[in-house]
This record gives C-alpha cells, structure tokens and sequence, in this order.
C-alpha cells in the first residue's frame, strides 16, 4: 500500500512536471513571436523614409553639377550606405515575414529545371569578370515541385552570388541537380576560400559572418543565408554546407517531390 502511495506521489509530481515544461515552453515560444512581431513592425516604420531618403539622394545625384566632385563623392557615399540600410531592413521583414507566416507563401506545381537555368544564365557574365567559368548539370526527368518561384530564387542567387563572391581568380562555380529518394537535391560547389569547421553550425544563424566575409571586406551584415534556411524549411525541405578551407565550400538544398496535382496548380496549404 505504501509504494502504491509513493507511486501515486511520483506520477503526479510527474504530471505537475510535465504541465510546468509545456507551460514554459509555450510562454517561450510567444515571447519569441512577439519578438518577432516587434521586429517586423519596426522595419515596416523605418522602411518608408528610408526608401524616400535612398529616392532623393538618387535624383540628387543625377541633377548634380559634374564638376563639384566633392560633394558628388559625399553623396554618392551616403546613397550606398543607405541602400544597404535599406536592402538590410527588406531582409529582416523578409525573416520576419517568413517566420511569423510561412502558410502566406503562394505555392504552384512547377518545374525547377527553368527557375535554375534563368538564375544560372543571368550570373554568367558576373563569373566572367571575374575569370570564372559556371557549369550546369541537370538530371533528366527531374519531377515537379510545389514552391514560391520568387523565394526559391532568391536561394539560388544568394548562393550562387557567394560562390562567385568568395572564389579565387579562375575558379569554377558548378550547379548540379539531382533526384535523390523522395526529394530534388540542388548544390552548389566553389572553388574558393573555404569555411572554417567551427563556423560550419553558425551559417545560417542571424547576423552571422564568417571570417572569410570579414577578411576580404566583402559587403553584408549576415541576413542571406539565414533567410535561405528559413525559405528551404518553409518548403519542407533541408540545407546544409560541406567545407574545407583553401578548398571550396558546397551547399545543397533539398526539396521534397510532390505527389500529385497539376502543372501550375495553386496550393496554399
């Protein structure tokens, strides 16, 4: 009789337990939104004069005597830092957006062989300034999947503007699309600086740049791939990075295959 007491006890201390977690994780979970929320209302507010600010520094610029070079450099200078700011504050309502409402992403049945090959195209004569050369490999019949054209890409141009970015002088940027089980896998492979092992599981994290972005100066405050990972996770699908430094880096995205449904079809849940 007396065990059956303490093991009354225990389950209910268990019990108790158990409701106390749930409780403090849900409380978590809405302190984040709420984070969240609070993030995505302050860019909106900066976002408008911003964008007015960036629109009267430009007609500035294009009005402005020629021979005045002084204040033609000052102001071309506060035109760029303020399109960054500008560019910085759409990604965070982008993150935002995507986090708080990822069901709001318009999904059609398509294929990605002409999102790839459009993306691929339009990055060529970048590579070819810089001595690059971009190779394309597509597997035949690769199925349709259910996506938002406009967010996947934005992936594919984020990654392969990076591999361009971080590579060496007469390197190779390679794309390649393969099916695999049940879902398309999509990589891309540089031959450039490499990531060092212990930035590897801080990628995708928000504001994270690696020390190859630092040392070469390169542009950025760390928002791109981090929206990447969430626009991959809000398709169901999966990224992640293989690296060696001094050897290149290849990321690869999945995207599940879907079963069923027509070519172009509207899918929104």
């Amino acid at each position: 009789m007396k065990h059956f007491k303490e093991l009354e006890e225990s389950q209910r201390l268990c019990q108790f337990l158990k409701e106390k977690c749930i409780e403090k994780s849900e409380r978590l979970e809405e302190l984040s939104k709420e984070k969240t929320r609070l993030v995505m209302i302050t860019a909106h507010e900066i976002k408008e004069p911003l964008a007015a600010i960036w629109s009267n520094l430009e007609i500035v610029l294009k009005n402005l005597v020629k021979d005045d070079q002084k204040k033609r450099e000052l102001i071309e200078r506060a035109y760029k830092r303020t399109g960054q700011l500008l560019t910085l504050v759409r990604d965070m309502l982008e993150l935002t957006r995507i986090e708080l409402h990822p069901e709001t992403l318009t999904m059609e049945i398509d294929n990605l062989e002409p999102i790839i090959r459009d993306v691929v195209d339009s990055y060529r004569p970048k590579a070819k300034e810089q001595n690059l050369s971009i190779k394309l490999t597509i597997e035949e019949n690769i199925p349709k999947v259910k996506i938002n054209k406009q967010t996947i890409r934005r992936v594919l141009e984020n990654l392969i503007s990076n591999a361009i970015k971080y590579n060496k002088p007469n390197g190779e940027v390679s794309i390649n699309v393969v099916k695999k089980g049940t879902n398309i896998e999509v990589s891309v492979k540089d031959t450039g600086v490499g990531i060092k092992p212990e930035e590897i599981d801080k990628l995708f994290d928000i504001f994270f740049r690696g020390s190859a972005a630092i040392g070469t100066k390169r542009e950025g405050v760390g928002l791109g791939l981090s929206i990447v990972k969430r626009i991959i996770k809000a398709h169901g699908g999966d990224i992640w990075v293989e690296s060696l430094p001094g050897k290149g880096s290849k990321f690869t995205f999945s995207l599940p295959v879907y079963k069923g449904g027509n070519y172009g079809e509207n899918i929104n849940n």
